[in-house]
């Protein structure tokens, strides 16, 4: 078979990609001023764009949102359970705690202002059950929750009661 060259049609992507060769052949073999004239501001404008849009999107913040990131559980389901419950009392009651305080820490901040050993005393205890549960092992999950929630029972409502 033979193919006539005339016959098959180009694309325009062929035409435009053969006059760029054309062009950067001619360029290759151009030198000095007439250069820099014809040519200087054509190659300045797309690369000081490119440069702005560059800078532009480098300054700007990236944030993920919670819901698009995989695997985070909600705060709620956590929040239900454990040690959750007297922390959001004990804030209400005007024991706030702040973002970098520890468990421990916040508790015997706020035990100054308790005035009931008994009460701190169970708080702590309390509070060394949620950390076994948390962090413990997996397979030691499910008694710990159990002796969790038996020493947490009646525990809310007596921080309810407290002044």
């Amino acid at each position: 078979m033979n193919v006539d060259e005339e016959q098959i049609p180009t694309s325009f992507l062929e035409d435009i990609l053969s006059f760029f060769g054309f062009k950067l052949s001619q360029l290759r073999h151009e030198t000095g001023a007439k250069l820099v004239e014809t040519y200087g501001l054509w190659l300045m404008l797309p690369l000081g764009l490119m440069l702005l849009l560059r800078l532009r999107k480098s300054g700007q913040i990236k944030r993920i949102r919670d819901r698009d990131r995989p695997g985070r559980k909600k705060k709620g389901r956590a929040r239900a359970t454990g040690f959750y419950r007297i922390e959001e009392i004990l804030s209400e009651k005007g024991g706030p705690r702040r973002p970098h305080e520890t468990y421990a820490s916040w508790l015997k901040r706020i035990s100054r202002q308790l005035n009931n050993p008994a009460l701190t005393e169970q708080l702590f205890q309390a509070l060394d059950q949620h950390n076994q549960w948390r962090f413990g092992r997996p397979e030691q999950r499910e008694d710990l929750k159990r002796k969790l929630e038996e020493n947490l029972m009646g525990l809310p409502e007596k921080l309810l009661a407290l002044p």
